[in-house]
């Protein structure tokens, strides 16, 4: 069986996310970055997981804080990954909760046959609040009255 060239870290891709496709701008050494394990800067490179570092020298990624000796940069990338962390769960928690919701209120919908016409209209409200929920949940913001 052949092995993993690369580290793995499932933590890191749940809690942070991975990083976009794309070509770098700049590399980690060219931003005075280090690794934290073994010193090394030209064997670093932009992990997969987002605000992370890998080290091919030590097959590991590294939080990108910790790869900067400058402890006054260090500092800010480590408020910027917060910044970013809470963001991104904002945003999934928000998704996730129109998402849900949009699924109860689509239960609502299950009404016994003989319902009289007032829980009949009620489900087509209902129906309708789901429907906007879901769009809502996809960033589709714009309402259609």
């Amino acid at each position: 069986m052949a092995e993993n060239k690369y580290s793995k870290n499932p933590r890191a891709e749940k809690l942070m996310g991975l990083r976009p496709e794309g070509i770098p701008i700049d590399f980690p050494e060219e931003l005075g970055y280090l690794c934290p394990r073994c010193g090394k800067k030209h064997t670093l490179q932009w992990s997969e997981y987002k605000s992370f570092i890998w080290c091919e020298a030590c097959n590991e990624d590294f939080p990108s804080p910790l790869c900067m000796p400058d402890l006054k940069r260090a500092t800010e990338i480590f408020l910027d990954v917060i910044s970013d962390g809470l963001t991104r769960a904002a945003e999934k928690i928000t998704k996730e909760t129109f998402l849900e919701a949009a699924e109860i209120v689509k239960n609502l919908n299950d009404y016994p046959s003989g319902a009289d016409k007032y829980d009949a209209g009620w489900c087509d409200c209902a129906g309708e609040a789901s429907k906007r929920l879901e769009r809502k949940a996809r960033g589709e913001d714009g309402r259609q009255d």
